[in-house]
């Protein structure tokens, strides 16, 4: 039972050592990417409520008594699906948005990079 505690005490510490790392925004030196940075930040925003709520407390339990913002969220799975849904629409939305040049390239690669 110890070394479980351990483990989780464990993840925890690496989720807070990466959390910053996936809202970080690079240098957006592109119209066309900033725009799309804009388009996507409620995505961001609603994935990062819960995610900080787990880097601030260890926990996310305020998702499953939030019936106006999370109505279909009753266990843990249901929370894994709900976030996989809003990162497979992010990358979906930076797939389909072509990189022009090479600026445009590492922007989109920065991004996908973290999506993994």
């Amino acid at each position: 039972m110890k070394d479980e505690a351990m483990n989780k005490s464990e993840v925890l510490d690496h989720f807070r050592e990466i959390f910053w790392d996936a809202f970080h925004r690079p240098d957006l030196k592109t119209d066309r990417y900033y725009q799309l940075w804009h388009k996507l930040e409620p995505i961001s925003d609603l994935l990062a409520g819960p995610l900080f709520s787990i880097f601030e407390k260890g926990e996310y339990d305020y998702v499953f008594q939030d019936k106006k913002r999370f109505p279909n969220m009753h266990s843990a799975d249901d929370f894994m699906d709900w976030c996989m849904e809003k990162i497979n629409h992010y990358q979906e939305a930076l797939i389909a948005e072509v990189p022009n040049n090479e600026p445009e390239k590492k922007i989109s690669s920065f991004y996908l990079i973290r999506l993994k």
